[in-house]
């Protein structure tokens, strides 16, 4: 397992997650808001996961918005979703910050810090649904 996976940036991604329901406890408990207390350095162990949406779910409206937000406001066609998927998934380091913070702010996993989805996935940081 890469070095970067370590309880401190595992405290520091979910950080960017903050006040969203996308907090499990555990497999059983129910889906809730992570708040500051729950980003302490001995709860972080505790905490076993975030439950959020593959970019590949992106909705049509979050599409739209986040290519507004990157500065493609060109007319988007019956594959504009396709398009910005494309997009995101081609090169991801032209997101703007602002499109990035819209796509956490709607529970989107997105990679971090080098880290990939697949790889915060393997290391039970995240979820999807």
């Amino acid at each position: 397992m890469r070095t970067e996976i370590n309880l401190i940036n595992k405290a520091k991604f979910f950080a960017q997650y903050f006040r969203q329901e996308v907090l499990k406890k555990s497999q059983k408990s129910e889906v809730i808001r992570l708040i500051g207390s729950d980003l302490n350095s001995r709860k972080i162990k505790e905490v076993h996961f975030l439950l959020l949406k593959p970019l590949s779910s992106i909705t049509d409206e979050d599409a739209i918005e986040v290519a507004y937000l990157n500065g493609h406001v060109k007319s988007l066609t019956d594959n504009g979703k396709e398009d910005v998927l494309d997009f995101l998934n081609g090169d991801y380091w032209c997101l703007c910050f602002r499109g990035v913070d819209y796509l956490r702010s709607k529970g989107y996993a997105l990679q971090w810090m080098g880290l990939s989805v697949e790889e915060m996935v393997e290391a039970g940081w995240v979820k999807l649904v």
